[in-house]
């Protein structure tokens, strides 16, 4: 027998021996006759009748737990949404339904915790289900996770159906009580800020990048410092929050300390300073928060920095 024939009998073979309603991914609430038993698992029911399978939760071997993975068909009803949680989209939820295709839907991740269900993957998914009228959803579930756990596999995890943003992760890695998220948040809130997914108020920073970019390169104290003076210069301006402003001027901190920056540049016009930034700088270079913006940016505010100041007064920027 050839090697195409005995892998056709063998999947044949392997089709045979399992039932359709293992086979089902969802359960429609206006089927003629609703799901029994047999059909629906109940929890702590593996409903593929296999050894259950086993994931290890946290960074170092020795302190490891295992959480216990079935797969089961869980109501939609029963699922929530913990606060590590992205929003739903509603555009991404419309192009589910409208596209709805039950081969690619995949399998929803949630938590079995404190007799609860949470979800870590699939909450774009699971409210076009419901748009859609289904009751179930086969889903892999996790349990023994306490919910900084969750919030880790969250952060992390790689097989979601959106892309995480950075606000996203940064919202994630606060309710996994990440030490840099948490020191970035707090001096965030001591400077009269917040940290939101929309920038729109000039209280509210959505350039996480930019945050996590000088706590990393420059450090907590220069983040406070670059903080402050943003808020003691330009109070109430919405663009100064920008990423742009928060990186170069925690460049300049960073080369210069606090000479008196307030004071020189609060009754400057800090639309000069973009200016003079998008003409000195390429297009390529204004994409990212890597050292070359970050400079160009520092070299705009030190230009109408200096102007009007006495030779002795004016500071020269190296490198």
């Amino acid at each position: 027998m050839s090697r195409k024939n005995r892998r056709k009998k063998a999947q044949a073979r392997a089709l045979a021996n399992v039932s359709p309603n293992t086979m089902a991914t969802v359960t429609r609430a206006s089927i003629t006759n609703p799901p029994t038993i047999n059909s629906v698992q109940t929890k702590g029911v593996d409903s593929m009748n296999d050894a259950p399978s086993q994931q290890t939760i946290g960074n170092n071997p020795q302190e490891a737990k295992i959480a216990r993975q079935i797969i089961m068909e869980v109501p939609l009803s029963e699922l929530s949404i913990e606060k590590y949680q992205r929003e739903t989209r509603a555009r991404k939820v419309r192009g589910i339904v409208n596209g709805f295709n039950e081969a690619k839907l995949g399998l929803l991740v949630v938590s079995d915790r404190d007799g609860a269900y949470r979800l870590l993957d699939g909450a774009n998914r699971a409210t076009a289900l419901r748009a859609l009228n289904f009751t179930h959803a086969r889903c892999i579930v996790l349990q023994n996770m306490t919910y900084e756990e969750e919030a880790e596999y969250f952060s992390t995890q790689k097989a979601n159906s959106s892309t995480i943003t950075p606000y996203d992760q940064f919202n994630a890695d606060i309710e996994a009580k990440k030490p840099d998220a948490m020191v970035i948040r707090e001096i965030v809130q001591n400077n009269g800020f917040e940290v939101k997914n929309s920038g729109r108020r000039f209280d509210c920073i959505s350039a996480v990048h930019a945050l996590r970019t000088v706590m990393d390169v420059y450090g907590p104290e220069v983040l406070h410092t670059t903080l402050r003076l943003i808020r003691e210069t330009w109070n109430g301006i919405k663009d100064a929050t920008k990423r742009e402003y928060i990186v170069g001027l925690a460049d300049f901190v960073n080369r210069f300390g606090d000479p008196n920056f307030a004071a020189v540049m609060r009754n400057k016009n800090m639309q000069l300073i973009w200016q003079e930034y998008l003409k000195t700088t390429s297009q390529s270079n204004r994409k990212s928060s890597e050292p070359t913006m970050r400079n160009a940016f520092c070299r705009a505010i030190l230009s109408e920095y200096n102007k009007g100041l006495r030779s002795n007064k004016r500071l020269t920027m190296e490198g």
